[in-house]
């Protein structure tokens, strides 16, 4: 390990990056010198991965960096961080995305900082940084944020363009829809019913009733099935029933939390399907993505 270290970095930085960090790195998990050092420098692919991307004295500095951060932390697994760079640098240079790389070594060392207190390892910081590079290729078609300080949470905020930007997509075919199933739709004094109409809609009917309906959208916006709400007349905004048709059966129909409707929402539910010609689903019903 030391003669793989020692090529990398220099006789001179590799010896005193390692006297200095070594007295700590070797009992904080009580295997010694070698096992501390395998933890962080991995695999000698991953070593020279890094090294070509950043440069010899770069990668010096990394790993001078990263030995004294190990060193003065009282727990935290080092291991797997270099691939984890290596990770990074090959996703930067297949997205064709060029970055200061000395700023790439500071923030690298300023992210494994963070652990414990966002990511379940210190490398996993550096693996999440390499997504956010990758998913905002995908999501915006250019990368806005590349040294993001918190990468998991710019991970959720890419999550969540990234469904908005599908569910916009759908839209139009599920207000289509809806509009071919407008004479399907039924109400009384007791009770009203009818389609979907966005896929906000959905995504706001699964969040009132603590259910996985937006997992639907597309499946709604394709034709495969058809989710129908179940209202009071006396309150027509508020979730009550969220019934799914498929094949002209009903496939699912519950309450908040897929809890069972009352006797006489399943009653009017019956006749609703005699009037509109679908058939009320025969024995138990499944919850919905249960």
């Amino acid at each position: 390990m030391w003669r793989l270290v020692e090529l990398v970095v220099g006789h001179d930085v590799a010896r005193d990056a390692l006297s200095s960090a070594m007295g700590t790195l070797a009992t904080y998990l009580g295997n010694g010198r070698s096992y501390a050092a395998c933890e962080l420098f991995g695999g000698s692919r991953s070593v020279h991965d890094v090294d070509a991307y950043l440069g010899r004295d770069r990668t010096r500095m990394l790993v001078a960096d990263v030995l004294e951060l190990g060193a003065s932390v009282e727990s935290g697994y080092m291991g797997d961080v270099t691939s984890a760079m290596a990770h990074l640098a090959g996703t930067l240079a297949g997205l064709g995305v060029e970055l200061d790389r000395s700023r790439v070594c500071r923030h690298a060392v300023r992210l494994l900082a963070q652990y414990p207190r966002r990511y379940r390892s210190r490398a996993s910081a550096i693996m999440s940084w390499a997504t956010c590079i990758e998913r905002q290729m995908y999501v915006r078609g250019r990368v806005t944020e590349p040294f993001p300080e918190d990468p998991r949470a710019l991970e959720e905020r890419l999550e969540a363009e990234r469904v908005e930007r599908r569910d916009g997509a759908q839209d139009g075919r599920i207000r289509e829809r809806a509009k071919s199933l407008a004479g399907k739709s039924y109400s009384d004094d007791a009770f009203r019913i009818r389609p979907v109409a966005s896929a906000s809609e959905m995504v706001e009917e699964s969040e009132s009733q603590h259910n996985c309906l937006a997992t639907y959208v597309e499946a709604v916006a394709e034709g495969v099935t058809d989710i129908w709400l179940m209202r009071r007349t006396s309150d027509p905004d508020r979730s009550l029933v969220t019934v799914e048709v498929r094949d002209g059966e009903v496939r699912q129909a519950f309450r908040a939390c897929n809890q069972v409707p009352s006797d006489s929402e399943l009653r009017w539910l019956a006749a609703w399907c005699e009037r509109v010609g679908y058939r009320p689903h025969r024995g138990r019903m499944r919850a919905l993505c249960a």
